[in-house]
């Protein structure tokens, strides 16, 4: 536990420990632009932008290079960053690392 007037390194956005508490999670198509520039204006501990199963077959390159340019752009330094990929051995997968 913190004492009190000392934050918790658990809640911190670059502590890594496996039991980090958090309050909200945002899950964020990545190929949706308006949900991607959203993310800016939103109380979060963390986004999943996510390039698994909520963006089409049509759409995950288009995904990939939206969520690129994104994070080059609007990375927020207070929020964990998790980004979902499809399972490495598809063909999605093989081409996800590194983002462009």
């Amino acid at each position: 536990m913190a004492k009190a007037g000392h934050k918790s390194r658990m809640n911190s956005p670059n502590d890594h420990h496996p039991a980090r508490l958090r309050r909200s999670v945002l899950c964020v198509p990545a190929d949706n632009a308006r949900a991607l520039a959203k993310v800016a204006t939103l109380a979060c501990d963390a986004v999943i932008y996510d390039l698994e199963d909520a963006v089409s077959i049509d759409n995950k390159v288009t995904a990939r290079q939206t969520l690129a340019g994104h994070l080059q752009r609007q990375r927020r330094s207070d929020i964990e960053v998790i980004i979902r990929i499809n399972d490495l051995k598809t063909p999605f997968g093989e081409k996800i690392w590194p983002l462009p």
